[in-house]
This record gives C-alpha cells, structure tokens and sequence, in this order.
C-alpha cells in the first residue's frame, strides 16, 4: 500500500511542478515530512540528490 501512496504523491507533485514551473522541491518536502514520516536529514539528503540530477 505505501508504494501506491508514493506514487499518488510523487504524480501530484510531478503534475503540480510541471503546471507551476517548478522543480517540485516545494511541494515534496512537506510530503516527505508528513505523509512518510522522514526525518528532515533524510529528506533534504534525498531532495539534494534528486535536484543533482535534474
């Protein structure tokens, strides 16, 4: 169930930067905060790389 719930969040968020222009960042960190109980180490480590690779 939680791979459904990260791929419902990540299409939202995906959808939600491409109509804004943005990279996203914005709305995953609440995401990964909230929804999937990161703890905010984990999450700007995973944001940093996700935005290397763009």
């Amino acid at each position: 169930m939680r791979n459904f719930w990260a791929f419902a969040w990540g299409a939202l968020v995906g959808v939600l930067g491409g109509l804004i222009g943005l990279g996203g960042a914005e709305f995953r960190l609440p995401v990964l905060v909230s929804v999937f109980h990161y703890r905010t180490l984990q999450q700007l480590s995973s944001t940093s790389l996700s935005a290397l690779s763009q």
